[in-house]
């Protein structure tokens, strides 16, 4: 029938004159044409009558997860995220969530409005609470992106803009296309596959580039629509934001870049990309390969560290006890320059080759990437990953090298070593502001992203809304939990330099320090455990106090005893000479701290480190981030400049999985974006404005 009709179709359209000449029979296709298309409209209505159930809420016998808002128990002026489909040539009429589709071009559409928008296929509407005094003009991109081989998208076509009013109200800034219009919701034209099946897409939101929701859409398609349930479904599941404060977004420096990591149901995992310039772009890798690259990463890393590929085990000796000479330092930084720049080709350079909104002429699209990231910016790198593949982004190496010449036959970079002789300020070092190029035979520290860049690796929150801004109505509230051995100089620093500032409450007896982690009027801002790690009943936990007391695992922080919803304190996990902190245990305990206890964010590490290491990044750390009251991206950043100054790399095995601008604030503060000189003046004096 199909065929029959797209025949009948084409020498339906014919132009008039040219008919006026055809015999008969072109004339009555014509009209048998126009007859057809309106028997499958008809038909598509008769099914909708047939098989359409409104989706109020959850479905019948269905209870929304803990924390979910239903629509239909909102608090007033709440405004809500609603998606679905609808056909191209009825974009105001929404198709059914419990309709199947056929293949073919539909549109799917995004709206926000104060309750769900009837034919909304989300599992649970998300509200966003938007407050009566909104700024005005401030501006939300959404952006569509394929898995490969199912929902086809246009490009062009794939990213739309919403604009927020004064009164808590969202307006059409931008279309994705100019072929449909609609007042009150976004259009994307979206090609369904005419094979039966299942087939998805990604919708994200972001603000200034940062990413606040990614959800995931998925349809199913039979020849004809039939009803089947949850035939059109769409799921929110990556959430750093989802209250809408125009007034905070106002003060939100831009990213330079934002990188949305998931896992794909067949094993493989994609890196979506929206940033500057409007570069928009999806990568895939497989499996395997992201294991090698990652693995050769963490590996590289633990070498550099202690010698040995698998890190720290008993008899081995820390390598960067003291400043190393120059001919180790550099045969490490090498090393490491090697195994980052292996994992910018593979994901980056893969997503150059694919980027939309890179310069256009007739160069790679590769090096237009590489000159968007030049100049130093804030850059997240969003997961929704299993934790053996998370990024070690700061590791990213982005400066050309000629992988056909053996590294040990590169040279340091001449200028970046004669400064961290020096004990310059690399912040402002031409090589570090992306001033300078090198040969590819030459490696240079600031070809690394954790030394040009703000680099963090922002988690879900699941519910609520992940703060920017640690508030600090009066003194600094600091907790601390150390195991004994690791009591000396550093934690005597922390002690005399925040009690200065505030309150330190240490603890060396897990029992202790697990009552002031749950006592409610203790409300931290900083959370630090300079800790061991051990293992009870085969889970990884952190151990305070003596080599033989009981450990702090992820039950004891996920079980609703530790929840900090006023004060949201950003937590520090400095453990030494222990795997617990690495990402493929460590991610548990991000997890139950974040989505949990209500933590604003969680530093970690890379691989197993040593206790000097653990106290000289953290007491850089704690000064840029505590006492200067630095963003949690420029911190890192500056402890990891410090320590380069003294030849050290390993700066770069500290992680941030936090928002990039998060920092401390007191009411006085009369700028709450984080930014700073190196990353773009104050936000909120630059705000757009639109009436």
């Amino acid at each position: 029938m199909s065929v029959l009709t797209d025949l009948l179709d084409y020498l339906g359209n014919l132009p008039l004159p040219v008919l006026l000449l055809l015999p008969l029979p072109y004339l009555a296709a014509r009209l048998v044409g126009k007859l057809t298309r309106q028997v499958y409209r008809l038909n598509w209505r008769k099914a909708e009558l047939e098989f359409e159930r409104p989706r109020q809420g959850s479905p019948p016998g269905e209870v929304p997860p803990a924390g979910a808002a239903r629509a239909d128990d909102q608090e007033p002026g709440a405004q809500v995220v609603s998606t679905g489909f609808a056909r191209d040539w009825a974009p105001d009429d929404p198709l059914p969530s419990d309709l199947t589709l056929a293949g073919g071009r539909y549109l799917f559409w995004l709206a926000v409005a104060p309750s769900a928008v009837p034919g909304s296929i989300d599992d649970f509407p998300a509200p966003l609470t938007l407050p009566d005094d909104a700024r005005t003009g401030e501006l939300i991109t959404v952006a569509l992106f394929d898995y490969p081989g199912e929902l086809g998208l246009t490009a062009g076509a794939d990213v739309g803009r919403l604009i927020l009013r004064g009164d808590g109200g969202v307006d059409i800034d931008r279309q994705p296309t100019h072929d449909f219009r609609s007042a009150d919701r976004l259009l994307f034209p979206v090609d369904v596959p005419g094979s039966p099946g299942t087939y998805r897409l990604r919708c994200n939101i972001y603000c200034r580039n940062t990413l606040l929701q990614s959800r995931v859409v998925q349809v199913t398609v039979s020849p004809t629509p039939v009803r089947r349930r949850d035939a059109l479904r769409t799921t929110l599941d990556y959430v750093t934001d989802s209250v809408l404060d125009p007034a905070s977004l106002a003060r939100l420096p831009p990213l330079r870049l934002s990188v949305f990591a998931n896992n794909n149901d067949d094993g493989t995992h994609s890196f979506r990309f929206f940033g500057d310039s409007a570069v928009k772009a999806t990568t895939v890798v497989t499996a395997g390969e992201a294991e090698d690259f990652l693995g050769r990463v963490r590996r590289t890393l633990s070498w550099v560290a202690w010698g040995d590929t698998e890190g720290w085990k008993a008899g081995i000796t820390f390598k960067y006890l003291k400043p190393r000479r120059t001919p180790t330092f550099a045969s490490d930084l090498k090393e490491l320059a090697l195994a980052g720049y292996f994992m910018w080709t593979a994901v980056i350079g893969g997503v150059a080759c694919t980027a939309e909104g890179l310069e256009d002429d007739d160069d790679s699209p590769i090096p237009a990437l590489q000159r968007l990231m030049r100049r130093p910016g804030l850059v997240e790198f969003a997961n929704k990953v299993k934790a053996s593949y998370t990024v070690p982004a700061a590791l990213l190496y982005d400066f050309d090298l000629d992988t056909g010449v053996e590294c040990e036959d590169w040279t340091l970079c001449e200028q970046a070593l004669a400064a961290i002789d020096a004990g310059a300020d690399l912040a402002g070092h031409p090589c570090f502001l992306g001033e300078t190029t090198h040969p590819q035979t030459v490696v240079c520290p600031a070809g690394f992203w954790g030394f040009r860049h703000g680099v963090t690796l922002p988690q879900s929150v699941g519910g609520g809304s992940a703060p920017t801004y640690i508030e600090v109505a009066d003194d600094l509230r600091v907790i601390m939990g150390v195991a004994d051995r690791f009591v000396g100089r550093h934690t005597a620093w922390v002690l005399s330099k925040l009690r200065a500032s505030g309150s330190v409450a240490d603890f060396q007896d897990r029992e202790q320090l697990l009552s002031a982690l749950r006592d409610r009027r203790q409300s931290p801002h900083f959370v630090y455990f300079y800790c061991h790690g051990t293992e009870a009943n085969g889970v990884p936990a952190l151990q305070v106090g003596s080599p033989t007391s009981l450990g702090i695992d992820y039950a004891q922080v996920a079980n609703g005893k530790i929840f900090w919803k006023r004060s949201r304190p950003l937590v520090f996990l400095n453990g030494c000479r222990t795997a617990v902190v690495q990402p493929k245990y460590a991610m548990n305990f991000v997890e139950a701290f974040i989505q949990r206890a209500q933590a604003s964010g969680v530093i970690g590490t890379e691989i197993i480190t040593d206790e000097s290491l653990g106290a000289r990044f953290g007491q850089r750390f704690l000064e840029n981030f505590l006492l200067r009251r630095e963003s949690v991206a420029e911190a890192m950043r500056s402890a990891r400049l410090s320590l380069l100054t003294e030849r050290d790399p390993l700066g770069m095995a500290f992680v941030a999985y936090a928002p990039p601008r998060l920092r401390l604030v007191r009411h006085a503060d009369s700028c709450l974006c984080g930014s700073i000189s190196t990353f773009g003046e104050c936000c909120a004096q630059t705000a757009p404005t639109r009436q």
